[in-house]
């Protein structure tokens, strides 16, 4: 309902629009009054964007993208601005803004509202990366070709000024414009639909458009090339009868290259898809960065300008996260300084920028394989790096298929909060951001503390990213492209956390049984471990090898845990006593287990500590075992220390002067009192 209230308000904005298109137009021409080298610099930058916006609005008018808006109604304008880029069609209009009536206040703010669609990017990047044969057309002036409905035309309109006549035009679009909110959403669902009328023609085409279409980009793959060929002719037809025309082809495949020569298509050897470089001739991922940006020498470092320059280094699949964290965290730097946007940076911020773009060159020759090897009949794997310092988090995933070949796949980060939080909560931070990475790959919503392992912080992927690198040292950094060099071994050999003491492999709450099933557990561990080859022979009941170093002890299996023959069998000892379990002196449980007897026994000796194991295990080389923990004991270290010698002062004269005796006394009584 429109109330006095709203009219007046609209009104306002109103006179507000002409104010600031009066203003700007009379600026133009009075150039002369300009009081800083940078108010010029501004103009300058002011009139090409302007030129540039009039022949993209004239090219709009040519090919009957919008019309002028000719009727005389109680509509209002919001104040309005344009912004463009380039494109291969010149230059487009990047975001509209629009007039308001009160009708359409509420939907104009849902189609200007902040809708994010990164995860979607995200989603067709992956599932494009992740098998042998890509291909990515893409759809001729997709948004072009839809046109607006007319009750709600009155939505998209632009202001045209001719600045040197002050005359200002009004058109409304008549096609789906582009920058909306809305119209990435309009332009996937319609092709969607019109995609399922046709479902029942091409079955392989339709059925991918829903998942591999991202705005007009369309990127799928494959695992043979006679499926691609199929989708090439399916995709390609069905477009082509919805209106929607295909361009542009890439793709890896030679024979769907010939394919698309054949037809006298256009076919891209190097191609942008999604802000990734692809060359399909060695099928190769870079980065689109766009250095030029960055390495402007004439440019003053400003906290606007260190904002375009991060805003240019864009990286949808985190592959060069160690590098682009350090413009974000140079950027929240300036906000915590309290830098205004056209101050010049700091020298010490400006110097890490710098050091940093000067290696450029050695990012942009980076190249990273498409293809990592996964496909329906080959098992792999899914390892997820998490990692948080006081500066930034992020998480960073790799693809280990059977053929131990490990392939980096994607990486997030975000910088840390400006309000100080703890490292902790940090770390769990990036714990989470590592499961919300793990979505793409599986549909667990929850994991289980069995899936997760302590990393070494110096073998952890994902530390690079909380750290950063500079681009010199990512191009040859291998732990990050490739993962820690024990993630193709079993997971036994994967690192373990220390623990510092035998006690703390026990929990609050347990039973004496729950223990010694405890107890025995990695007891069994250690001797799978250590002694594998042998526990499978004595399982199997066949000979030990020759040149195994336990051959001789005679062992043999009870309840799954090798123990020692020896001739003590009729011994009046316990069995345990009488038959030992062998345990391997240099594995960190047995160290524990040293220590924990060292310190009940209260810090005695080699041979007590040996006595006392012995009654239970028989660990070889034990002795040495022992006095390597005993070495490291700090109590033992600290009674053993010799006392210091010091050196003792001089007596004193009165001490060392000979004197008569008695010459100096001391009266102990009270004076005694005489009557003679």
């Amino acid at each position: 309902m429109a109330t006095d209230e709203n009219i007046s308000k609209l009104q306002r904005k109103r006179s507000t629009l002409h104010s600031k298109v009066t203003r700007l137009t009379g600026k133009l021409n009075n150039a002369d009054g300009m009081d800083t080298a940078f108010d010029v610099e501004q103009l300058e930058d002011t009139l090409k964007d302007l030129k540039l916006m009039i022949e993209a609005i004239h090219d709009l008018l040519n090919d009957e993208d919008y019309e002028r808006d000719t009727v005389d109604c109680e509509k209002y304008f919001d104040t309005a601005k344009l912004a463009i880029f380039n494109t291969k069609r010149k230059m487009e209009v990047a975001k509209q803004k629009r007039r308001m009536s009160t009708r359409d206040e509420e939907i104009l703010s849902k189609f200007h509202a902040d809708y994010k669609t990164e995860d979607d990017q995200r989603i067709v990047s992956l599932t494009w990366k992740s098998t042998v044969t890509p291909l990515s057309p893409n759809i001729v002036k997709a948004k072009n070709r839809f046109h607006s409905l007319q009750k709600r035309l009155s939505t998209s309109n632009v202001l045209k000024t001719q600045y040197y006549k002050y005359e200002i035009a009004v058109y409304r679009f008549i096609r789906l414009p582009f920058g909306l909110t809305c119209s990435p959403f309009l332009l996937c669902s319609s092709t969607h639909e019109l995609a399922m009328k046709h479902i029942s023609e091409f079955p392989i085409a339709a059925s991918m458009i829903d998942k591999h279409l991202y705005m007009d980009d369309f990127l799928a793959s494959t695992e043979t090339e006679t499926y691609i060929t199929m989708l090439y002719h399916e995709i390609k037809d069905l477009m082509t009868l919805m209106k929607l025309p295909m361009e542009n082809w890439a793709t890896n495949s030679f024979k769907l290259k010939d394919v698309i020569q054949t037809n006298k298509e256009f076919h891209k050897s190097t191609t942008t898809v999604l802000g990734i470089n692809w060359d399909t001739n060695d099928d190769t991922l870079g980065n689109a960065f766009k250095t030029s940006f960055c390495v402007a020498g004439d440019k003053a470092l400003t906290k606007r300008w260190l904002l375009r320059c991060v805003a240019s280094c864009y990286d949808p699949l985190g592959l060069f996260s160690p590098f682009t964290i350090i413009g974000k965290i140079l950027f929240q730097d300036t906000w915590i300084l309290g830098i205004k946007w056209d101050e010049l940076l700091p020298t010490n911020l400006s110097t890490m920028w710098y050091a940093a773009v000067k290696q450029l060159d050695d990012i942009c020759s980076i190249k990273i394989s498409h293809y990592t090897r996964v496909s329906s009949h080959t098992p792999y794997t899914v390892h997820v790096f998490c990692d948080a310092s006081e500066q930034a988090y992020g998480s960073v995933l790799y693809i280990v298929t059977s053929q131990s070949n490990v392939h980096i796949f994607c990486s997030r980060n975000r910088l840390a909060l400006i309000k100080k939080v703890t490292l902790p909560r940090l770390e769990l931070l990036a714990a989470l951001m590592g499961t919300r990475l793990l979505k793409y790959f599986c549909e667990e919503k929850y994991t289980s503390p069995a899936q997760w392992h302590h990393c070494p912080g110096t073998q952890n992927p994902a530390d690079h990213i909380s750290r950063s690198i500079l681009p010199s040292k990512l191009s040859n950094l291998k732990n990050w492209w490739y993962g820690p060099d024990w993630l193709t071994q079993e997971p036994s050999l994967w690192p373990t956390k220390d623990l510092s003491s035998y006690e703390q492999l026990k929990t609050d709450n347990e039973a004496p049984e729950e223990f010694q099933k405890a107890k025995d557990d990695w007891i069994l561990n250690v001797q799978q471990r250590c002694f594998h080859v042998e526990m499978e022979a004595l399982r199997n009941k066949c000979p030990l090898p020759t040149t195994s170093k336990i051959a001789r002890f005679n062992l043999f299996l009870k309840k799954n845990q090798i123990r020692l023959g020896g001739r003590l069998r009729f011994a009046p000892l316990s069995a345990d006593v009488r038959h030992p379990l062998l345990l391997e002196g240099n594995h960190p449980f047995v160290l524990l287990l040293i220590k924990n007897t060292h310190v009940r026994l209260h810090h005695l000796g080699t041979r007590i500590v040996l006595s006392e194991l012995r009654s239970d295990f028989w660990i070889l080389r034990g002795r040495q075992a022992i006095k390597k923990v005993l070495h490291k004991c700090l109590p033992c270290k600290l009674s053993k220390l010799k006392c210091g010698n010091q050196i003792e002062d001089p007596l004193p004269s009165e001490r060392v002067t000979p004197s008569v005796a008695f010459s100096t006394s001391a009266n102990f009584e009270k004076n005694l009192l005489s009557t003679q």
